[in-house]
């Protein structure tokens, strides 16, 4: 399972939900109104994912075709006839898709114009549940988001093939939500609200005709690799003088680019006539002092790669066109960098560095591990060019951290920015904490922000300490404990720490726990600090008049 993720599938979604009904329609285009569905394919399945049964239909729309699809639909049944067939399988359980109200609102407004309507389901939308999660994908669109999650696919653009991928993403989704215990947060339906019927739907005709690929062929190509220029660290840690100025890299991160060194040479031994010092490396890299076999891989692996058969000029055009899909694309990076490395052009080196790290950022064959290496090589790469994107850099490696939910690893990138003025990462923190109590892992995000707040306040950045402070006292709150919210608000302000933020949730805990006059004193703090304060200016309003 891709982002570090345990694989312990759960295959078992809420049985009270069941069946689980997967929908996918394509549409003539993506107006509700004016467009059309011209096919439609729906599976149902058990709790446990079982597939139950397969419906797949192309429809004739009663209005202008595509020219490309007439000859296809000449004989297909039109919406009228499978009415009833769509409507009773929709009803019959839960429905999933990904984006599932648009497929869901199509559906309803082809019933409308028959003067029915779908009433309201429930459903579930697999683009929530990964926004939920917070997971690291190119995009929401299914084909990237399988790709990168490493989710199979059975077909592209076909209604019923992209209905079973769905099933199977669901599935996927629902083993991380249950490995970071926010299962039945993630697994909760919502309600469709669709037009309640005008007369009752009639039965449905049985008549289909399901789509064939060679006739009718889907739009584009299976993703099977990702483009992406096309829209957890261990307990200890080793310094590493890998980059100006050294950093500390996680144990994990540095043991895991030595095992990937070793499997390599195992794969592809370096030659007998290597330079002596290159086959010394080979032993260096069980040595018992981590920076010497971390020192000794990163060689290693730049001296055995394949000689880059571009030149220069070739390199340059390619980087600036910036096409590198899926494995052939990093290893034609890892080639152009060669060439670049060799010219001495480290602007351009820099660069294909980023792109680098991206591409294996969204590759599932490719852990965290290397791509955390690959960032770290991209701005240590930055920081040696004059005008160079160095923020832009930091910032992309900050965002992978994140997604990565690495904590330790922000740590340290938080070391890094202070040796850089104009790196700043504290944003980065705060989201971080505000993901894991929104996602609902409200322990996690306590822990976290107990970390976190005093790290920011070090650094210097005590805004932001005080704004993970009214995250943590939220969290507190969520888990019952408003008492203990109030206290973590009141720690902020004596520590010296001050915001809006922090202000405006203080002054509401203590306006629920009827506290007026305390509530008045933390809304004048707020106000004071003079950002936008209406809220607390309301707020004190309404205190005062209680007291009054």
């Amino acid at each position: 399972m891709r982002l570090g993720h345990p694989r312990r599938p759960v295959t078992l979604l809420p049985a009270e939900h069941a069946p689980y009904v997967y929908l996918d329609i394509e549409p003539t285009g993506i107006d509700i109104g004016k467009d059309r569905v011209y096919e439609i394919g729906i599976v149902t399945a058990s709790a446990d994912g079982e597939v139950l049964e397969r419906y797949e239909t192309l429809v004739q729309p009663d209005g202008a075709i595509p020219a490309r699809l007439r000859s296809a639909l000449a004989d297909a049944p039109s919406f009228e006839e499978i009415a009833g067939d769509v409507v009773a399988r929709l009803r019959a359980g839960t429905v999933v898709g990904h984006n599932t109200y648009f497929d869901l609102a199509m559906v309803n407004a082809e019933l409308v114009r028959l003067a029915l309507g779908l009433g309201e389901l429930a459903y579930l939308d697999t683009i929530d549940v990964l926004l939920g999660l917070g997971l690291d994908t190119p995009g929401r669109r299914l084909g990237p988001v399988c790709v990168t999650l490493g989710v199979e696919m059975s077909s592209w653009h076909t209604a019923a093939g992209d209905a079973d991928t769905t099933r199977l993403l669901l599935l996927h989704l629902a083993g991380i939500a249950d490995q970071r215990r926010v299962f039945e947060r993630m697994m909760r339906p919502g309600p469709f609200a669709g037009a309640t019927a005008v007369r009752p739907v009639p039965a449905g005709s049985g008549r289909t005709l399901p789509r064939d690929v060679a006739t009718l062929p889907p739009l584009g190509e299976q993703p099977e690799e990702i483009d992406p220029a096309r829209p957890g660290g261990g307990r200890g840690t080793v310094e590493i003088a890998i980059l100006p100025p050294t950093i500390e890299i996680p144990e994990a991160t540095a043991r895991g680019i030595v095992q990937l060194t070793k499997k390599r040479l195992e794969e592809v031994p370096l030659p007998v006539d290597a330079p002596a010092d290159v086959l010394r490396l080979v032993d260096e890299l069980d040595s018992s002092v981590l920076a010497t076999a971390w020192s000794a891989s990163t060689r290693l692996l730049d001296w055995s790669r394949t000689p880059a058969e571009i030149d220069l000029d070739q390199a340059i055009d390619e980087l600036e066109r910036d096409r590198f899909p899926g494995e052939k694309g990093i290893e034609r990076l890892r080639e152009i960098i060669s060439v670049l490395d060799e010219s001495g052009d480290d602007d351009m080196a820099a660069e294909a560095r980023l792109r680098l790290a991206e591409a294996l950022r969204y590759s599932p064959k490719h852990g965290p591990a290397e791509v955390m290496a690959a960032y770290a090589s991209a701005f240590g790469a930055s920081t040696r060019v004059d005008g160079a994107d160095v923020d832009g850099a930091f910032a992309d490696w900050l965002d992978f951290v994140a997604a990565q939910r690495d904590l330790n690893g922000l740590f340290q990138l938080l070391a890094i920015a202070t040796e850089h003025p104009g790196l700043d990462p504290s944003a980065t923190l705060v989201g971080h904490v505000h993901s894991l109590r929104t996602g609902g892992e409200v322990e996690r995000a306590i822990a976290a922000a107990q970390a976190v707040a005093p790290a920011l306040a070090e650094a210097g950045w005590l805004a932001a300490a005080a704004d993970v402070c009214a995250e943590h006292a939220q969290a507190l709150a969520e888990a019952k404990q408003p008492g203990a919210a109030i206290e973590a608000c009141e720690g902020a302000w004596t520590a010296g720490w001050a915001s809006v933020v922090l202000a405006n949730r203080h002054s509401l805990l203590l306006e629920r726990a009827g506290r007026y006059a305390e509530a008045i004193a933390i809304c004048d703090r707020g106000l004071a600090i003079g950002e936008k304060g209406d809220q607390i200016a309301r707020r004190r309003a309404r205190c005062e008049a209680r007291l009054g």
